[in-house]
């Protein structure tokens, strides 16, 4: 805790505040850019998935932890912590689809650049997690375990996804340049898929290195949840090839020169919605 005058400020707070900050304002910028039309939303929605995701993840910690808490006091009060990533995911993906649906928004692009800033959000908000020691790893001898107060060398989950995240918010942001530098085709849905499949691989591998989450069989409950969201990315990656035929990595090798009406309806990414 951070003490300012009388008042107690949450590290890992400030840390998940500037996350999603940082997201919000680079999705204000890339729309106010791309799409002013749709710019005009990043309020509603950025208050929505805040209440949503908190929500999500409060959801899915009571869950995998239903018996450490008494009463409904203890289990409605997010502001002592306990929150699951996964569950705010969901939680905040449900509220965004909602929203896109009712409003009438463009469905893969805006998908798509949330997907795009995701990555980087997380990798932030993580070291929240890591300045608070939440989510311990389990004990090992590599030369890179961090040292607890018990003194004993252990995985540290958090640092490993906040830097696995970062690489992949470096990728996209370089396949991000090279579409805009040589206007290459994008396939809708392509950072959205991606984003999935590799966030499930990452949460599913790193699960066994965190120690003291309940195990159902074999895996945890995130493993779980983990495998389903590798399937559902899998699925959409398929979907949005299916649009294209001569596409690499959701990239087209050749320089597009097509009208939206010319590739079927499909306009580029950020370039047309």
């Amino acid at each position: 805790m951070l003490q300012w005058g009388g008042l107690s400020i949450s590290v890992w707070g400030v840390f998940v505040g500037l996350a999603f900050l940082v997201g919000l304002l680079i999705i204000d910028r890339e729309l106010r850019k791309k799409q002013p039309n749709v710019a005009r939303h990043v309020g509603n929605l950025g208050l929505g998935i805040l209440l949503s995701s908190i929500l999500g993840a409060r959801v899915a910690y009571l869950i995998d932890h239903w018996e450490a808490f008494s009463t409904w006091q203890e289990r409605i009060a997010v502001w002592d912590g306990g929150l699951g990533m996964l569950g705010g995911m969901i939680g905040a993906t449900g509220f965004l689809v909602l929203y896109i649906r009712l409003q009438r928004l463009p469905w893969f692009p805006l998908l798509d650049l949330f997907a795009y800033v995701l990555p980087l959000s997380i990798a932030i908000g993580r070291l929240g997690c890591h300045a608070i020691a939440d989510h311990p790893g389990k004990p090992t001898g590599a030369n890179w375990g961090f040292v607890g107060l018990d003194g004993i060398p252990r995985h540290e989950p958090a640092i490993y996804e906040s830097i696995i995240m970062l690489a992949v918010f470096g990728i996209f942001f370089l396949l991000q340049k090279y579409h805009q530098k040589h206007h290459a085709l994008v396939v809708h849905g392509f950072f959205v898929s991606v984003f999935v499949i590799l966030y499930g691989v990452t949460r599913f591998l790193l699960d066994f290195t965190r120690a003291g989450d309940p195990v159902y069989g074999s895996l945890t409950l995130t493993q779980y949840a983990a495998i389903v969201l590798i399937a559902t990315g899998v699925i959409l990656y398929q979907h949005t090839r299916a649009h294209l035929k001569n596409s690499f990595i959701g990239i087209s090798d050749a320089v597009c020169t097509e009208t939206a009406e010319e590739r079927g309806g499909i306009p580029r990414y950020f370039d047309e919605f």
